[in-house]
């Protein structure tokens, strides 16, 4: 027997599943290049809309993705698998 979906919108859905596409694309540059500088160049944006997406991205995740020590320092707590096994 098929699965019951939710008597949702899908929209709602949708978003309830995904987290935002455009904080995930500045995530995935800004963890590439370990620099939001480079993300944003690399996307033509400022570094402080890199920065913004990815307190999105944290926020909808509930998990602190970036320590930020101060505005030019930054730990990465987590990259995206192709930034891990790059050959």
């Amino acid at each position: 027997m098929p699965r019951q979906r939710a008597n949702l919108p899908a929209e709602k859905l949708l978003s309830r599943q995904l987290p935002p596409l455009v904080a995930l694309r500045a995530f995935d540059a800004a963890a590439r290049h370990m620099s939001f500088v480079r993300a944003a160049e690399e996307l033509n944006v400022t570094p402080a809309s890199i920065s913004h997406q990815v307190k999105q991205l944290e926020h909808w995740l509930s998990v602190r993705l970036v320590w930020r020590a101060t505005p030019s320092k930054c730990c990465w707590a987590a990259t995206t698998k192709s930034t891990q096994h790059r050959p």
